[in-house]
């Protein structure tokens, strides 16, 4: 029995520590749901300067064997606007819907003659991000990203705002949310 007992400890500790790892925060989510469709319009004056469009698929998807939300987000100028820059940006997440974080996330810029495609996979279980980026006429970069625990894109950060319980917080006070960018 003297033997047994700290093999068994041990095989516990060790295991312990893989469950640890493999588990992500749960966040409460009534705020949104797949198939949501949001638009707005930036007025400058009267007249409509752009358009924006944020939209969740109907549609589950699973990305780092999780299940996830592919959330859209649409801009551009309109075609008065064009004439001093056109602007037609896309950026996407792939957002967790029990953790409400971003398992991919896309961004494809266009602004003037700027160009940029990236593609960025997290593993949360690592806080690793991996970044593949290709700019206008240029190789495509491949680069490995150290990231805070719970960090957010700018879209699934937009989201995860959306679960927060406003009625905890009076005004003046602040909360930190981790991002990677």
């Amino acid at each position: 029995m003297k033997k047994i007992f700290p093999a068994i400890l041990l095989a516990l500790m060790v295991l312990s520590g893989f469950v640890a790892k493999e588990s992500l925060r749960t966040i409460p989510n009534e705020s949104f749901s797949a198939g949501e469709l949001l638009k707005y319009k930036v007025h400058y004056g009267p007249i409509t300067a752009a358009e924006a469009v944020i939209d969740i698929a109907p549609n589950l998807h699973r990305v780092n064997d999780r299940p996830t939300y592919k959330a859209t987000v649409y801009g551009k100028t309109s075609s008065s606007f064009d004439l001093f820059i056109r602007i037609r940006d896309t950026w996407q997440s792939y957002i967790d819907t029990a953790a409400i974080l971003p398992q991919r996330s896309f961004r494809n810029i266009e602004e003037g003659s700027y160009r940029k495609r990236e593609t960025v996979d997290f593993n949360h279980y690592t806080n690793t991000a991996q970044v593949e980026s290709k700019k206008k006429n240029k190789d495509k970069k491949q680069s490995s990203h150290k990231i805070p625990s719970g960090a957010q894109d700018i879209v699934s950060g937009f989201y995860y705002l959306r679960t927060l319980d406003y009625d905890r917080y009076k005004p003046g006070d602040k909360f930190t949310v981790k991002g990677f960018f």
